[in-house]
């Protein structure tokens, strides 16, 4: 059908309007006149009798009018929709289509950073692919936590030159709670208390403001308990350490297992364990390694940072980059860890001419 007989449809409806608003003024103005006249035979109760009868005649009548109006617009719509479908496309897909290439979702290009006189960061080239855990392994002072502290933010450790991208965003223009709330989040090697500020809290304030970021409505009291409750059984954490103030008079062990607990509320797209081993006896550690499992997904990413291969008994990484001197002189599989625990550092050091 074509336009011009669509848009002449669309005109039926306030033209039926409009006609049967005329016919009633002049049946009024007629009636009237016919009343007043002094030859009239119709006096003022039959006109009005009249007019009920014409009332309930004209309104069915109407009623009729929009009928036929909303089933000729829904042929007419229904004869455009047979058009397009019929219609032929223009698109012509190729016969061999080339594979688009996606950004990487975490990558480091060419970073260094300097402290004082010293260079901490040489030159690094890193991607954390999306669904990987990558694990950072060397020697004191090499540079792994470095890396985790330029990727979260920490203003002591601004990058000299290189970027950052996260995502398709540049990391480094970001703050450091827009940092978080785009996802990244690290899991401290030495957790810090804050006394009078209770862990339900704490959550919430960083549940909500991550969600208002995201253009998200603020969870309630009762749906942030709820989320709170399944969250806390991921990684066994005790009810009554949830209702004290953040990590006060944790052991070490509680601390640690808090932190994967507030990784599983705000659920990052990034998690840096950074020496999440650190002071974790066997069954803490275990604990603690089970929940970094059960919150890994397709679309998230883990970066493990540690000394010792037996965290990397329970996270299995896919990735091991070794770093000595602020540079990656190493990238292997899981077994490069195998390897270091067995034989150490020195034949890394030989192969890098040192």
């Amino acid at each position: 059908m074509t336009n011009r007989i669509y848009r002449r449809q669309q005109m039926a409806h306030p033209m039926s309007e409009f006609l049967g608003t005329a016919t009633i003024a002049i049946v009024l103005w007629y009636g009237g006149t016919l009343i007043l006249s002094n030859n009239s035979s119709i006096d003022a109760s039959t006109f009005i009798y009249y007019l009920v009868i014409f009332y309930s005649i004209i309104n069915p009548a109407k009623d009729l009018s929009k009928s036929v109006y909303a089933i000729q617009k829904g042929l007419a719509s229904m004869e455009r929709i047979d058009k397009i479908l019929k219609a032929e496309s223009d698109i012509n897909d190729p016969v061999h289509p080339q594979k688009i290439a996606l950004q990487k979702e975490i990558r480091y290009n060419n970073v260094w950073f300097k402290y004082q006189h010293d260079w901490i960061i040489k030159g690094v080239d890193l991607e954390i692919p999306k669904g990987k855990t990558v694990a950072l392994v060397g020697q004191s002072g090499s540079g792994k936590s470095t890396l985790s502290s330029v990727l979260v933010g920490n203003p002591a450790f601004e990058v000299t030159k290189g970027s950052v991208t996260f995502y398709g965003k540049n990391l480094l223009e970001l703050s450091p709670e827009d940092r978080s709330h785009e996802g990244i989040f690290l899991s401290f090697q030495y957790p810090v208390e804050i006394p009078g500020v209770s862990m339900v809290n704490f959550m919430r304030a960083a549940v909500n403001e991550q969600r208002k970021y995201k253009g998200l409505p603020a969870l309630t009291a009762s749906e942030f308990l709820k989320l709170m409750r399944e969250k806390r059984a991921v990684v066994e954490l005790d009810n009554k350490l949830a209702n004290r103030s953040v990590n006060e008079g944790f052991s070490g062990g509680e601390k640690k297992r808090n932190e994967i607990f507030q990784m599983a509320m705000l659920e990052p797209r990034l998690s840096i364990l950074d020496e999440t081993d650190s002071g974790l006896d066997i069954d803490a550690l275990r604990i603690v390694a089970e929940g970094v499992n059960k919150l890994k997904t397709p679309e998230t990413s883990t970066i493990v940072i540690t000394h010792y291969q037996r965290l990397l008994d329970y996270i299995k990484p896919d990735i091991v980059h070794v770093l000595y001197k602020g540079r990656i002189v190493k990238t292997a599989g899981p077994e490069l860890a195998l390897e270091l625990e067995e034989k150490g550092y020195d034949w890394i050091k030989k192969e890098v001419g040192e």
